[in-house]
């Protein structure tokens, strides 16, 4: 394959995974909004913690395409978090859940487009992005009670 093509196809698919990061993003605060408006807070901390690993996902992605660097290396972080998210954030709204799965296959066909040595079977089950996607998401979860703590003590 040309070089050319090849990069334009990473391209489109760095744009296509940022593209579907902001739709779960946005999924996941009208379904916040529709919630608060009809009284429910059951799934509202579960809600916020996701809003923020999507951000971290958003910003990722967003660099990734500024820059133009996409590597394996790059993308494996991204992939893990949004696949352990998926399993970790359970009982979502089927929109959401649709978004994220979605999110993860993209960012798997950006991932076997982009330059580097790792593998897909090796990259979930590396300690390393394990470690570092476990922390993510119980910063998230830590972080979502303090806000929703503070909007509670308002």
């Amino acid at each position: 394959m040309p070089v050319i093509r090849k990069h334009r196809d990473l391209r489109k698919a760095t744009v296509d995974a940022l593209t579907l990061s902001k739709i779960a993003l946005h999924e996941v605060k009208k379904a916040r909004a529709k919630l608060k408006a009809l009284g429910q807070t059951s799934l509202d901390e579960y809600l916020t913690a996701l809003e923020l690993v999507l951000e971290r996902v958003v910003l990722r992605l967003t660099t990734i395409t500024a820059t133009g660097i996409a590597t394996r290396e790059l993308i494996a972080p991204v992939l893990v978090l949004v696949k352990n998210a998926t399993e970790y954030f359970t009982a979502l709204p089927p929109g959401i859940t649709s978004s994220l799965y979605e999110l993860e296959a993209a960012l798997t066909v950006m991932f076997e487009q982009a330059p580097g040595d790792e593998t897909l079977e090796s990259v979930f089950v590396d300690a390393r992005y394990k470690a570092e996607t476990e922390k993510i998401l119980e910063e998230a979860r830590e972080e979502a009670r303090r806000k929703l703590g503070e909007q509670l003590s308002s």
